[in-house]
């Protein structure tokens, strides 16, 4: 009889240990939560957030071990997302509308703000001096990119009308700069940093711009399993916002190596971020969604869909209110402490 109570007892003490190891999952003995995160190595805002995030202890000092992965190219990191090789990914409008309209459960988490300025340019020569002028004229951009749906925003706004006013054509990222010095194109669709190197090298003329926005999205599966996690996540990026805006040269020296961009232009480019230019203190960083943002991916969800890159989709149910409401519930800007960040890489 002892016997049989001691083997009983044995099965519970297990079952219980079993229970406790499935909770944790994948906790280490710490009590840290593995998080896998990928970002874009010359991507300007998200790739220096993700150089904050890589060479300091902010992920530790949140309870997160990661494993953070930088891609050179947005396209293979947001495939890592969707094999669920990774659990969160720093990318921007149009391409987080992708992953959602196939059904992919993930949630959109924050932003950091403005990426930079998508903007058309021109030869200096050229006689294109507003966006009306490009009527019967021919603009090249990489097709599916965030500033494609500014594009058709600005030529919208112009009156005119792509495939009658106006030819849009679908140019490769390298090939739109030789492509207006042949004379192929009268004019191009691009981003920074290029805008910035462009205008200095080749002497490019911006004739319209506006900023675009980068866009955190993390898979549902993270946030099911560690919510505490995804909280501790978002608070990292604040904290990692506020180290860059705080320690500029650093982190852009940082970024610059990676990048292989130069210092100034990192610098010129980076103005376009209001938490950049402006923050002076943790309270003062916005990583939030905005009602402007959640404006701008419905927009992003309508444009991908009119332009038959995806079935139309929800983009609503990609926010997660409660998380939103908890986040901003246990974030504590009071409890902040400068000091406690430190470099762990150089």
């Amino acid at each position: 009889m002892g016997k049989i109570i001691s083997g009983l007892i044995v099965v519970v003490l297990g079952l219980f240990t079993f229970q406790i190891c499935s909770v944790s999952g994948g906790l280490n003995e710490t009590g840290e939560i593995p998080i896998r995160v990928a970002y874009p190595t010359a991507t300007l805002t998200n790739g220096q957030v993700g150089q904050v995030l890589l060479k300091t202890n902010i992920l530790e000092k949140n309870n997160l071990r990661a494993d953070i992965k930088g891609f050179q190219y947005g396209a293979p990191m947001m495939e890592a997302l969707l094999s669920d090789k990774v659990d969160v990914s720093f990318t921007s409008e149009v391409p987080a509308s992708l992953p959602l309209s196939k059904g992919h459960k993930a949630t959109i988490i924050a932003t950091f703000g403005h990426l930079g300025r998508g903007a058309i340019m021109v030869l200096k020569d050229s006689p294109v001096r507003e966006t009306g002028d490009l009527k019967g004229k021919k603009i090249g951009i990489p097709f599916g990119s965030s500033p494609h749906r500014n594009l058709l925003g600005m030529l919208r706004k112009a009156g005119l009308k792509p495939g009658e006013d106006v030819q849009v054509l679908n140019v490769g990222r390298d090939e739109v700069a030789p492509g207006l010095i042949r004379r192929g194109l009268d004019a191009i669709m691009i981003w920074d940093p290029a805008v910035e190197q462009y205008r200095r090298k080749n002497n490019f003329r911006i004739i319209e711009a506006e900023p675009f926005y980068s866009v955190v999205i993390m898979n549902d599966k993270f946030i099911e399993r560690y919510p505490d996690g995804a909280i501790n996540f978002i608070r990292s990026l604040k904290e990692a916002v506020f180290f860059w805006v705080t320690h500029k040269d650093q982190v852009d020296k940082w970024f610059g190596e990676v990048s292989r961009l130069d210092p100034e232009i990192i610098k010129i480019c980076s103005r376009v971020n209001s938490n950049y230019r402006y923050a002076k203190k943790i309270s003062d960083i916005n990583v939030a969604l905005s009602d402007d943002f959640l404006d701008m991916m419905e927009k992003s969800a309508e444009f991908t869909a009119t332009q038959k890159m995806v079935s139309p989709f929800d983009i609503s149910k990609a926010i997660n209110p409660t998380l939103k409401k908890e986040a901003a519930k246990k974030i504590d800007d009071s409890l902040y402490v400068p000091s406690d960040i430190i470099v762990v890489t150089k």
